[in-house]
């Protein structure tokens, strides 16, 4: 009994070995975390870039090649061995290797090969291949017609990989994902082999050809001549053509002869490395000729009407002319004359300019075999001034004061005024300038003039108050200044009042832009619209009821309005956890997040805002859960939809969510991807894009069970252990019950044998 017990104990220590084995055995690649896995670093690996020339023949891998001839092809084997540093089975993710090589021409090719892992630091090695100078080719080469695939040999056997060429002067091919080696240890060795021609470039030639010393083009005086010089390189011969021909020596020079048109001169040159071509240009003297227009006048208040167009044509040309004017510039003639001698040439009344602005009118003529001439001059059209009325009694502003039943002198001045009305204490039409008596007062008068001219209406008071009775003027308010966008409104604050605590009333007048009332304290100014930021004056009258005034004038600048946009585009892998950046890397099936900022610039809103993102067809799927400003939307991305106005200096932000494509769509090795946002309206479109790189593996080798370290390594390996554990207790109470059963039917099976035994001896004795 104690030895059964005995043999079970060893079994269940065996066991419980076992288990601790197997975790430590899982838990083991990060046992020597602390030192890094490195390429090709142990003592027997080869040199990581070695070279063979095929074409001469070679046996065996050399680090240099010389006297290389053009043509030949070259095999470049890099080596690839993972130390994992005593990292027992570290994988070397995405592991790739390259050859860096010059994209021109060299005496020698230098080569540096690379070989790197996602997380595993690069090793690096060069070599170079040292041409022979072989005529008639070029003693500089370069390596080219690399093979598009590249031979990957290891012990398990041998395949071709894609080679990636899409980095000028750089091969590259992805190995994946391979196992490391313990040190000394040499199960996993990789070499890839690539395979180029050096370029089998001839020396070609070269030739120049001068017109007077200069490569041209030349001006000469019309019917006279220029002297051709040539020479050539690596040539031949040489054959003329254009405006002369024949066979030419290989350097010389000629006379073109006396020439009345432009004449362009070619020659080519051949030799054993091609053929080269030069031209050389001689022009000569063309009549001159040139315009100036003038506009009469030039400048004037709106609208300005009846503008003559005066053309004055100068310069060697001959013959008739030919003219064009056009009003304002707009690529419409309004008139033209052919075949005329006029000269200068006036259009008069032509031009009729009914707002304010600058105007700009053109002339184009046409006359013998000079090139055209045209000319263009500015027409300035103010805004009508504002008239302006002054009066006065006895010489004074006023208010004045003069004896009862007297009389007092009163005297106006107007400008920019056509006529003009009297009211309060006086009426009818008045002269635009003038004098008259009151007569004799006897109490207070108010004599109001109001001139009228194309610029507006305007209005002055003057008060004569008599000896019995003084009346001071109210003071009048017209506040702060003001700045709106054209179309925009704004509240003026005037204000006045009387020191005699008279009623007072208002009455307001602006240069420009229209008013809720004029006569009220605090009117609704509503700007025009400008094609440029524009100041307007506007003048508040305050009166009293027994004659009394005074004016207060503010400023009310109208802006013009701008308005624009930009948007921003950002990307994040949200299978990897990462954050919002311009360029992420994804894997083929993970998930990407989407998100967009559109934003409105200037003073005025983006109306009517549009995007539209065009992702890469098959390549970034399923777009979904769309927001705007965190809100779900049903809209289609791809299709575009309007997310609405956006207000100056306002940002909406969208988001959504994308699957990158299947495997299947995306070629070995690395895969770029552009993403583009457009945003737009009416008036303006501004885009961004977002760029995703997807790497699509030639193996698929796994890094672990899940490739989450932490699960990996520490919690799935205890609850392997605990799950092991009590699958074994459990089997260790079953194994006791089961065998204490087998051995009372193995008790009683030899006793029902011994019995069965012994009646058949019975049976034998009982016949014999």
């Amino acid at each position: 009994m104690k030895k059964n017990n005995l043999s079970k104990i060893k079994k269940i220590v065996s066991k419980v070995i076992l288990i601790l084995v197997f975790a430590f055995l899982l838990i083991i690649p990060t046992a020597n975390a602390g030192v890094s896995p490195c390429f090709n670093c142990m003592t027997g690996d080869y040199e990581t870039l070695t070279l063979k020339n095929r074409t001469k023949g070679d046996t065996t891998w050399q680090s240099t090649l010389s006297n290389a001839n053009p043509g030949d092809e070259i095999a470049l084997n890099v080596f690839v061995h993972l130390n994992n540093k005593g990292n027992t089975g570290f994988i070397g993710r995405n592991t790739q290797v390259s050859i860096d090589f010059p994209t021109t021409a060299q005496t020698t090719i230098s080569l540096l090969a690379k070989v790197w892992a996602d997380n595993v630091d690069a090793v690096y090695d060069s070599s170079q291949i040292a041409l022979a100078n072989v005529p008639p080719y070029a003693a500089a080469q370069k390596l080219e017609d690399f093979q598009a695939t590249a031979k990957f040999n290891s012990k398990q056997g041998s395949y071709d990989l894609p080679v990636d060429l899409s980095i000028p002067g750089t091969v590259r091919v992805l190995i994946g994902n391979i196992l490391g080696d313990n040190p000394d240890c040499y199960e996993n060795t990789f070499e890839v082999i690539f395979t180029a021609k050096i370029s089998k470039t001839s020396i070609v030639p070269t030739v120049d050809i001068k017109a007077n010393g200069s490569d041209g083009p030349i001006t000469i005086n019309y019917n006279s001549s220029a002297n051709l010089t040539w020479t050539s390189t690596n040539a031949t011969s040489c054959t003329a053509s254009g405006s002369w021909s024949g066979t030419k020596a290989t350097s010389g020079s000629e006379s073109t002869g006396n020439i009345v048109g432009t004449q362009t001169y070619t020659i080519v040159c051949t030799g054993p490395g091609g053929s080269a071509t030069d031209s050389v240009t001689v022009n000569i003297t063309t009549p001159s000729l040139s315009v100036d227009l003038e506009a009469i006048p030039g400048s004037g208040n709106a609208p300005l009407n009846g503008v003559d167009l005066k053309a004055t044509v100068s310069g060697t040309a001959t013959g008739t002319i030919n003219y064009k004017f056009d009003c304002t510039n707009d690529g419409n003639w309004d008139y033209t004359f052919y075949g005329i001698s006029d000269n200068p040439k006036t259009v008069v009344d032509a031009c009729n300019y009914i707002y304010a602005g600058t105007y700009i009118a053109k002339v184009y003529v046409e006359r013998g075999s000079a090139s055209p001439a045209e000319d263009t001059v500015a027409i300035q059209v103010q805004s009508n001034p504002a008239p302006t009325v002054d009066i006065k009694a006895n010489g004074s502003d006023g208010p004045i004061t003069i004896n009862y039943n007297a009389s007092a002198n009163l005297t106006w001045t107007s400008t920019n005024a056509t006529s003009c009305t009297a009211s309060g204490s006086w009426s009818g039409s008045k002269s635009t300038s003038g004098s008259e008596s009151t007569g004799n007062l006897t109490s207070s008068r108010t004599y109001t003039i109001t001139c009228t001219g194309s610029g507006g209406t305007v209005s002055d008071s003057v008060t004569v108050n008599d000896s019995a009775q003084q009346n001071n003027p109210p003071i009048a308010n017209a506040g702060p200044d003001k700045e709106i966008f054209e179309q925009g409104t704004v509240i003026l604050e005037g204000s006045g009042y009387d020191s005699d605590g008279d009623p007072v009333t208002a009455y307001w007048f602006c240069g420009g832009g229209t008013l809720s009332s004029s006569s009220a304290f605090h009117p609704v100014y509503t700007g025009p619209i400008v094609s440029y930021d524009t100041n307007y004056t506007c003048t508040l009258t305050v009166s009293d009821n027994r004659g009394g005034s005074a004016s207060d004038y503010m400023i009310v600048k109208v802006k013009d309005t701008v308005s624009g946009l930009t948007v921003s585009k950002l990307v994040k892998n949200v299978s990897d956890g990462t954050a919002l950046v311009e360029s992420v890397s994804a894997d083929p099936g993970e998930v990407l997040s989407f998100s967009i900022q559109v934003s409105a610039t200037g003073n005025s809103a983006a109306k009517n805002v549009y995007i539209k993102d065009t992702l890469p067809a098959g390549k970034i799927i399923n777009p979904t859960n769309l927001k705007i400003d965190g809100v779900a939307s049903s809209s289609n991305i791809v299709t575009g939809f309007s997310i609405g106005d956006i207000s100056p200096n306002q940002t909406k932000t969208i988001i959504f969510d994308a699957t990158v494509a299947a495997k299947e769509q995306f070629n070995y090795g690395f895969n770029s991807l552009i993403n583009v946002i457009i945003a737009y309206n009416e008036t303006v479109s501004v885009s961004d894009t977002a760029s995703i790189n997807v790497i699509r593996s030639s193996t698929d080798i796994p890094t672990g069970f899940t490739n989450n370290k932490i699960l990996d390594y520490l919690l799935l390996p205890l609850a392997m252990t605990f799950l092991a554990f009590m699958i074994f207790k459990k089997d260790l109470v079953f194994t006791n019950e089961w065998w204490e059963g087998k051995k009372k039917v193995l008790s009683e099976w030899k006793a029902k044998r011994i019995l069965a035994k012994r009646i058949a001896q019975i049976k034998t004795k009982e016949r014999l």
